[in-house]
């Protein structure tokens, strides 16, 4: 048995200090939105809509979902606009999904990949078949207890 199995695992919304917005309900109104992201990450966006946790950020599906104290977590589009308006040209395959300190976590939808790369250059660290991998790998890297699911 390991250590999983004897903790039980933690859900990531159980995890003191993390904030995270209601689940998105999807519906006629925002069906065409939906269907511009990947399907596992709306699969997240349905449990919980965006998330903040030790300098962690995935972005919030609906703007001003996610307020805390003053602060709001910025939605995927409203991050994209501003990713893509900066100096350095961001190709249109590139979805900018969440951010922490120094890095930025992306899907590159010609390789179907998520990756983690360099906020000022854009060059990847790590890549990730799924959203979920990305998800645990940077709570585990930022001290996260055992995390089993969203």
């Amino acid at each position: 048995m390991n250590n999983k199995e004897k903790a039980g695992g933690k859900r990531a919304s159980e995890i003191k200090g993390a904030v995270f917005g209601e689940p998105l309900e999807v519906h006629n109104d925002n069906i065409h939105d939906v269907l511009l992201y990947p399907f596992d990450l709306i699969d997240f966006y349905c449990v919980m809509d965006g998330f903040a946790f030790n300098g962690i950020e995935i972005f919030s599906f609906e703007e001003d979902k996610v307020v805390e104290n003053f602060w709001t977590l910025q939605s995927i589009s409203e991050y994209n606009y501003m990713f893509r308006n900066r100096a350095l040209e961001i190709p249109n395959h590139i979805i900018a999904v969440g951010r922490s300190d120094e890095d930025i976590f992306i899907y590159d939808e010609n390789d179907e990949e998520y990756r983690i790369v360099d906020r000022t250059d854009l060059m990847s660290y790590y890549e990730f078949s799924t959203f979920k991998e990305l998800f645990f790998f940077v709570l585990f890297e930022r001290g996260a207890p055992d995390i089993e699911d969203y």
